[in-house]
């Protein structure tokens, strides 16, 4: 939409719309008609701008272009989904910063231990079959719950417990909270959709990373899991903490289809510019390692035959359990954490056929502008 204050712009539109409708009426018509024409074509105009973009846009002030937050949306995601964007990474052998990890077990919920036996509590004073039976329904009932009890507190003493702490090294330097990690990736842009007020988004793209590993790794077990340990083995060694050297550990990220959700915050006008805040949410993505642990623990460095040898439980069974479970046991869910960024659209200044024009965004609930105004020299 455009609006412009001088009068003989409007009325040559006027004449040139009016032309077309009266067919020829425009000589037998008075000055006085074609103000008249032209005074109902502007408040029609205003009513229709008005419905679209808001009231400020047909202020007639000064010069500018109005399009809805509605048809950016269209424009935008259908432009962006056709556009075929991929971005190719590859990042050298690079030092990067890994504080400690703590391993839980998962929280379970308590499960409920209701007596959910009915037992008959009518019998008829001279009816002894219904009281034996009574009674043994509630010698069942008090069992069952007992049973139900005894579960759900064994449920709850490894629900959402600490086993382990993991503390990563450089593998040559051993500087804490440090690895490195070299990797090869591809992100392609499968399509960007928004809301029709154009305040929040989803980001859905195509991604493909490999990358290798290599560290120091110290697992450090809880006491209780310790003695649970040394009970198991009858082998003091588990009661000191465990060193693997990792070189090269393969870990892979394959997601055909992640979404990345974006909130979008209102727009701000000050000073001649618009601001607005745009947060990538909360993401989940999945690590997945290397199958066969062990043999790749004794393939990275030699050391590590003595650590499994030392206390050899804890990786043998990560070794067993990888072998029954490989869809699910060597994966991680790795969150990733919101970015946020602001990002301001500042006016400009154009010449425009010798004049010179400066050109401010502008914004409303339901439209996205520029004005133009012409500068005094």
């Amino acid at each position: 939409m455009f609006a412009s204050r001088p009068r003989i712009i409007f009325q040559a539109a006027a004449l040139v719309l009016l032309s077309g409708v009266t067919s020829g009426r425009l000589d037998a018509q008075t000055t006085g008609d074609v103000d008249q024409e032209f005074a109902a074509l502007k408040v029609q105009f205003a009513t229709d701008a008005d419905s679209s973009f808001g009231t400020d846009a047909s202020a007639w002030r000064i010069t500018g272009a109005y399009l809805t937050k509605r048809f950016l949306k269209d424009s935008l995601s259908t432009g962006i989904k056709n556009s075929g964007i991929a971005v190719s990474v590859s990042i050298p052998p690079t030092s990067f910063t890994a504080p400690y990890t703590e391993v839980t077990t998962e929280a379970i919920d308590p499960i409920p231990c209701n007596a959910d036996r009915g037992c008959n509590s009518d019998c008829d004073f001279w009816d002894v079959g219904c009281h034996l039976a009574k009674l043994d329904c509630e010698r069942l009932k008090a069992m069952e719950k007992g049973a139900c009890e005894l579960k759900k507190a064994a449920q709850q003493s490894i629900s959402h417990k600490k086993l382990l702490t993991l503390f990563l090294y450089d593998i040559d330097t051993g500087a804490s909270d440090t690895v490195h990690i070299s990797a090869n990736g591809q992100a392609r842009i499968l399509g960007l959709t928004f809301a029709d007020d154009l305040s929040q988004a989803q980001l859905a793209t195509s991604i493909q990373v490999a990358a290798l590993i290599s560290a120091k790794a110290r697992v450090k077990f809880e006491s209780a899991v310790k003695v649970a340990l040394v009970a198991c083995t009858l082998n003091p060694g588990c009661f000191v903490d465990q060193d693997f050297f990792i070189k090269d550990q393969t870990v892979k990220v394959d997601h055909p289809d992640l979404r990345f959700p974006i909130t979008i915050s209102a727009p701000t006008v000050a000073d001649d510019h618009i601001k607005m805040d745009l947060t990538f949410e909360k993401t989940t993505i999945t690590l997945r390692f290397d199958r066969s642990p062990v043999a790749r623990l004794l393939e990275s460095d030699a050391r590590n035959l003595t650590t499994l040898l030392l206390c050899p439980i804890p990786v043998t069974a990560v070794s067993a359990v990888e072998e029954f479970f490989p869809n699910d046991m060597m994966k991680k869910d790795q969150d990733l954490p919101a970015i946020s960024k602001s990002q301001e659209i500042a006016s400009i200044h154009a010449p425009v056929l010798g004049h010179k024009y400066k050109l401010t965004p502008v914004t409303n609930d339901k439209a996205w502008g520029v004005t133009a105004q012409p500068e005094t020299e």
